[in-house]
């Protein structure tokens, strides 16, 4: 098993753990500030994580148990990766990122490495992610449309179905206003981005 020892926001600290007989194992340089926002073994034995090693963003990637060297495997260049779930049968993995304040959810096929994004959920934030036994990804998604319900997801043609309509108190959700992206010049003349809601 991986065990994580959250330190700070910026480090926490990846164990391998013998369940037969307790001992623990440090996982890398435990001297150095990673952060690790989550960690996992794939059915062939791979162990996938998020780490902001060597980036100011969460990736997703594989962690070598010998070395503890993390290697990205997603291939967006910013945005955090916010979580991760991995299909029983190893053929792909389901991950969320955070673009800007808004969730996107993408499928990394784990053969050809080839990335697909589902466009058929409503713009907001997944809140939580996994993969059932029969393959089929089930999300929370919140927004200014959708005050938090249950979606499923065909990972073969990605088409999305909606199990739940949450109650509003009698106000009509379509009436809301979807966030809309900006981005503006700070004080520095560095780029700042975000969606105004």
């Amino acid at each position: 098993a991986v065990v994580a020892n959250y330190i700070s926001v910026t480090k926490v600290d990846l164990y391998l753990l013998d369940l037969a007989s307790g001992k623990l194992t440090p996982l890398g340089d435990h001297k150095k500030a990673v952060a690790y926002g989550g960690a996992k073994f794939a059915p062939d034995g791979t162990l996938w994580a998020t780490s902001d090693e060597g980036s100011d963003f969460q990736r997703l990637g594989t962690i070598d148990p010998k070395t503890g060297k993390f290697t990205a495997r997603s291939a967006e260049p910013k945005w955090d990766v916010d979580r991760f779930d991995i299909a029983p049968d190893g053929s792909f993995i389901a991950y969320v990122m955070n673009e800007a304040g808004v969730s996107k959810l993408k499928l990394l096929d784990l053969k050809s490495g080839s990335i697909r994004e589902v466009s058929g959920l409503p713009r907001g934030v997944i809140g939580t992610l996994g993969v059932a036994p029969w393959g089929r990804i089930g999300v929370t998604v919140s927004s200014a449309r959708v005050p938090t319900d249950a979606f499923s997801i065909d990972p073969e043609g990605l088409t999305v179905t909606r199990w739940t309509e949450s109650e509003t108190g009698g106000l009509d959700p379509a009436r809301n206003a979807e966030a809309e992206f900006v981005e503006v010049k700070s004080f520095d003349g560095e780029p700042v981005s975000g969606f105004l809601y």
